[in-house]
């Protein structure tokens, strides 16, 4: 008896591994262990990414941020708050050109930074991010909604797009949403 109870609890524990640890292939595209730095990827602390800009932006330049906002919200699991004030409960602060951390250069579309970790960089978790997008290289909303878009989903832990498609793509692109496959990824994070 005992000979069959090790045998399935074996069997149970080998099938368990084999059904929920995922191939590498279906996770080089998000986020599985601790960023090294503050230009690594790290995922959001928690499922509300509150949001602010340090400065009033012009309508051209909040509108698409705010935009690429409702649509982390509407694809996935995760939601939004608006934060007139950049303070110590601000998730994602969104800068032009340059934030206090960064400077883009001039082929940088847009780029995003953990500030502050929870705990270290080594926990793979972050408290408070930056989201930067260079303003001479997006000339119109549809760029710029893609690019906060692409930021914003690193910021919930997505890597660049492994030829999935959506906004995850490195580069010019029309995209402005998430794939299926990159929204699984988010919601069975938070």
């Amino acid at each position: 008896m005992k000979r069959f109870i090790v045998s399935v609890f074996a069997l149970a524990t080998f099938t368990l591994i084999s059904v929920v640890a995922p191939t590498s292939e279906a996770h080089a595209d998000s986020f599985t262990g601790s960023c090294a730095n503050n230009s690594s990827i790290c995922r959001a602390d928690d499922a509300n990414m509150d949001f602010c800009t340090p400065v009033p932006w012009p309508l051209e330049w909040g509108s698409p941020f705010t935009d690429a906002m409702i649509n982390l919200d509407a694809q996935t699991d995760m939601y939004d708050t608006y934060q007139s004030v950049c303070g110590p409960q601000t998730d994602l602060g969104g800068y032009l050109n340059t934030s206090p951390e960064w400077t883009l250069g001039s082929s940088t579309r847009g780029l995003y930074s953990c500030t502050k970790p929870i705990g270290s960089y080594g926990s793979g978790v972050c408290d408070q991010a930056s989201v930067l997008v260079n303003t001479s290289l997006l000339p119109n909303y549809a760029q710029r909604k893609k690019t906060f878009c692409h930021e914003i989903g690193h910021a919930a832990g997505l890597y660049h797009d492994t030829g999935i498609g959506g906004c995850m793509v490195s580069g010019s692109s029309t995209a402005t949403s998430y794939a299926a496959h990159h929204v699984a990824h988010i919601n069975s994070a938070y």
